[in-house]
């Protein structure tokens, strides 16, 4: 479940976490040991042909030889121990992908902005097949459209003044009352809502048994005071 995601999320982040770190611890080691293989290259450098003449010892040449080998090893263990943490690292990021994507099947995004209605299911309840499970309903509110039918006489001047840019249009909650100011009483004289739009649907066909035209306004609706 989700919980279950989380943790392995969290769990996944803290090994990555780890992983950085320890590829940091060995990369500082390589830098110290690069510096040591440098050192002791050179050493074993200006004393390996001292030997044969007898100004170094056979002994400490062979301790020489011995410190070069053993920088060579620690330089070689350093790489190791990055590859290993870099190996760890894209382990971790593919546990934290993938605990990220069942964490995005815990959650279900509206595909637009609107009120929601009541919700169908609350947490811990058992959904099952969600593709076939309808959670909530959500309702665009800002903009919103209003329908309406006039008679198609009026097709033809409606449609010379929307081309004109001269024809406004304006919706009316009738039967609603809005305060003069938040927070006052409601009053019989107070005016009902109302919003000014524009026409952005006329229907290709006239309706029949009516004679009218279906025609469709846009209106902004940002205090959700109209609601569908």
């Amino acid at each position: 479940d989700g919980a279950d995601d989380a943790v392995a999320n969290a769990h996944a982040q803290a090994k990555l976490a780890q992983a950085t770190a320890q590829e940091g611890v060995a990369k500082a080691r390589l830098d110290t040991a690069t510096a040591q293989r440098t050192f002791a290259q050179s050493t074993y450098d200006r004393n390996k042909d001292l030997v044969s003449s007898g100004a170094v010892s056979q002994e400490r040449f062979d301790q020489i030889t011995a410190q070069l080998a053993e920088a060579k090893a620690a330089v070689e263990q350093a790489n190791a121990d990055i590859a290993s943490a870099k190996a760890n690292e894209l382990a971790a990021r593919a546990d934290i992908a993938n605990a990220e994507l069942n964490l995005s099947y815990c959650t279900v995004s509206s595909p637009l902005d609107g009120l929601m209605g009541p919700s169908k299911f609350f947490e811990g309840t058992l959904v099952g097949n969600a593709g076939q499970q309808t959670l909530n309903k959500v309702v665009q509110t800002d903009p919103m459209w209003a329908g309406f039918s006039p008679s198609a006489n009026y097709l033809p001047v409606l449609l010379a003044n929307q081309k004109a840019g001269t024809l406004t249009a304006r919706v009316l909650l009738a039967g609603a009352t809005s305060a003069a100011e938040p927070g006052t009483p409601l009053r019989v004289t107070d005016a009902s809502p109302t919003a000014e739009g524009k026409l952005v649907f006329v229907d290709s066909m006239v309706t029949g048994n009516s004679d009218t035209v279906l025609m469709r306004i846009e209106f902004t609706n940002p205090e959700t005071v109209f609601r569908a």
